[in-house]
C-alpha cells in the first residue's frame, strides 16, 4: 500500500506539471495568435498533446525510478552479521556465485574481507562498532555506520486479538477516479478535434476562408457535438461547458469569449436558424461515432441553408399557428425526485421540442417554465412538428421508463399582436386553454388549425365542443392522431 500511495503521488504530480506546461504553451499560442493562425487545428491538438505526454513522461519517469532505486536501497541492508559466519543477502538464490573481491585497500583506510557462500563482497569500516551494520560494496566505503532499528516489543495476546478484528485500512479511490475523469476529458478533447478536422475537411473545398458569420455557425455546430458525445458519456453541464470551450478555444477564440459561448450557448437555440446549426452538428456528431468510416452527411446542405438568406414571403406573413407544449406532472416531479431531476427532465423536453422546431422552421415565442410557446407560419409544419416531439418523447420514455416525461400539446392558427418580441390576443389565449384541455401525450387543435392542414396526410379526429374559459362560445377541438 505504501508503494501504490507513492506511484500514485508520482502520477498525480506528473499529471499536474504536464497540465502546467500545456497551459503555458495554450497560452502562448494566444498571446502570439499570428503563429497559431499558420498552423492548422489537427496541427494545434497535435502539439498540445505531444507538450503533455512529453511533460507527463518527463516528470514520472526520473521520480518512479528514484522510488523503485530507493525501495531497493532499503532492501538491499542486511542485519548485523553473526558470531561464526557472514551475513546473507536474503535477495539472491542460493545458487548466486560470488564475483571476484575487489582489489584490497590500503592498510591505512580499511580492511577487505572475502566472503564465501552467496554474499557479495563486503568492506568493513575501520574502528566500526562490532554491531555495525555490513553494507554491500558499491564503490562508496565512507558511508557512516547505521544503527539498526530496534526490534519491535512482543504484542500481547489481546493486542493480536485486536489486530485481528480491526477493520482494514481505508482505500483511497477518489483520487483514481478523479484521474479516470480526467483521463476522460482528455480523450473527449481530442476526439472533439479530430471530428473538427473531418468537418473542416468538408468545409474548405467549398468555402477556403471563414468569415465571422460562418466562424459562428461552425461554433454551433460545434455545441450540438459536443452535446451528443456528453450524453453518450454521462457528463453533466458543467464538464460539457469546460470541454465546448476548450474546443472553440483551439479554433482560435480566446477563451474569455469562448467562456461564455459555452455558458450561454442554449439562448442561442430559441432561434430557429441557430438551433438548426446546433442539429446539424449533434447529427454529424452521431454519423461520426457510429463509425461507419464514411463523412457526416449534411454539413454542406446545412451551410448552404445558413447562408441563404429568408424568404420574402415567409417575413411578410401575419397569419400563423401557435403551439403551446406542457410538461404533465412537473410540480410532483420535483416534490418526488428533487429540483436536479426535474431541471434535467425540463433540459431533455427543451432539446426534443427545439430540435423539432429547427426542423419545421418554427419560432420559440418564449419558456413557460414547464412547456414552450412557439409560432409557425404553415399549420401542416406546425402539426407535423407536434408529431415529431410526442414521438420523440416516446422514444425517450421507452429508453428511460423512470424518467416520468409525458408531454400535452395544444394548438390554434389566427392572427396575433406582435409586440417585443412577444405574442399575445385571443389567438395566443385559445391555443393555450386548447394545450390545458389535452391529456397527456395527447396532441388537441381547434378546427382552424385542421382546415389549414388540409389536403396533407393527417389524421383529425373529433372529440366534441368544449366551453373553454374565456370564450362564449363552444369550440370544438380535433385530437392529432401520432401513434403508428
Amino acid at each position: 500500500m505504501t508503494i501504490l500511495l507513492k506511484l500514485l503521488l508520482v502520477i498525480g504530480a506528473a499529471l499536474v506539471v504536464a497540465s502546467a506546461v500545456t497551459a503555458v504553451l495554450s497560452d502562448l499560442l494566444d498571446r502570439y495568435p499570428e503563429y497559431a493562425v499558420q498552423m492548422q487545428p489537427q496541427t494545434i491538438s497535435l502539439l498540445m498533446f505531444s507538450a503533455f505526454v512529453l511533460s507527463f513522461l518527463a516528470t514520472a519517469v526520473p521520480l518512479s525510478i528514484n522510488l523503485i532505486n530507493w525501495q531497493e536501497g532499503g532492501k538491499r541492508r542486511t542485519a548485523p552479521a553473526p558470531s561464526g559466519g557472514p551475513a546473507k543477502n536474503e535477495l539472491l538464490p542460493s545458487s548466486f556465485v560470488p564475483p571476484p573481491a575487489p582489489a584490497a585497500a590500503t592498510p591505512q583506510t580499511a580492511e577487505t574481507t572475502e566472503t564465501a557462500g552467496d554474499f557479495l563482497p563486503v568492506i568493513e569500516v575501520e574502528n566500526a562498532p562490532s554491531d555495525a551494520p555490513i553494507l554491500p560494496y558499491a564503490g562508496i566505503p565512507d558511508l557512516p555506520p547505521q544503527e539498526p532499528p530496534p526490534a519491535p516489543p512482543p504484542a500481547s495476546a489481546d493486542a493480536e486479538a485486536a489486530a485481528d478484528t480491526a477493520p482494514p485500512a481505508p482505500a483511497l479511490p477518489a483520487l483514481e477516479v478523479e484521474e479516470s475523469r480526467t483521463d476522460l476529458l482528455d480523450r473527449l478533447r481530442l476526439e472533439l478535434m479530430h471530428f473538427l478536422s473531418v468537418l473542416l475537411e468538408i468545409i474548405r473545398p467549398k468555402r477556403p476562408e471563414l468569415d465571422a458569420y460562418n466562424k459562428f455557425g461552425l461554433d454551433l455546430m460545434m455545441a450540438g457535438a459536443v452535446d451528443v458525445i456528453g450524453d453518450h458519456h454521462a457528463l453533466d453541464h458543467g464538464d460539457k461547458q469546460k470541454i465546448l470551450a476548450h474546443t472553440l478555444e483551439s479554433m482560435g477564440t480566446r477563451p474569455d469569449p469562448a467562456r461564455k459561448f459555452a455558458e450561454r450557448y442554449e439562448d442561442y437555440l430559441l432561434e430557429p436558424r441557430y438551433m438548426a446549426m446546433v442539429q446539424s452538428g449533434r447529427a454529424a456528431m452521431a454519423d461520426f461515432m457510429a463509425g461507419s468510416g464514411a463523412p457526416p452527411e449534411g454539413i454542406d446542405k446545412a451551410l448552404e441553408a445558413w447562408n441563404r438568406p429568408q424568404s420574402a414571403q415567409q417575413a411578410a406573413s401575419h397569419v400563423m399557428t401557435l403551439m403551446f407544449t406542457d410538461m404533465v406532472g412537473s410540480t410532483d416531479l420535483t416534490q418526488s425526485k428533487g429540483d436536479q431531476a426535474a431541471q434535467d427532465l425540463v433540459r431533455r423536453h427543451n432539446t426534443i421540442v427545439r430540435a423539432a422546431l429547427a426542423e419545421f422552421s418554427g419560432k420559440e415565442i418564449k419558456h413557460t417554465g414547464d412547456g414552450i410557446m412557439a409560432s409557425f407560419v404553415s399549420a401542416s409544419q406546425g402539426v407535423e412538428a407536434a408529431i415529431t416531439i410526442q414521438r420523440a418523447v416516446a422514444a425517450h420514455t421507452l429508453k428511460n421508463p423512470d424518467s416520468g416525461l409525458h408531454l400535452r400539446i395544444g394548438m390554434n392558427a389566427g392572427e396575433p399582436i406582435e409586440e417585443e418580441d412577444d405574442l399575445f390576443g385571443s389567438t395566443v389565449q385559445l391555443a393555450a386553454r386548447v394545450c390545458a384541455k389535452a391529456e397527456a401525450d395527447q396532441i388537441l387543435c381547434t378546427n382552424v388549425v385542421r382546415e389549414l392542414s388540409s389536403g396533407k396526410n393527417f389524421v383529425f379526429r373529433s372529440i366534441g365542443g368544449y366551453e373553454l374559459k374565456g370564450f362564449k362560445q363552444r369550440i370544438e377541438l380535433f385530437a392529432v392522431t401520432w401513434k403508428g
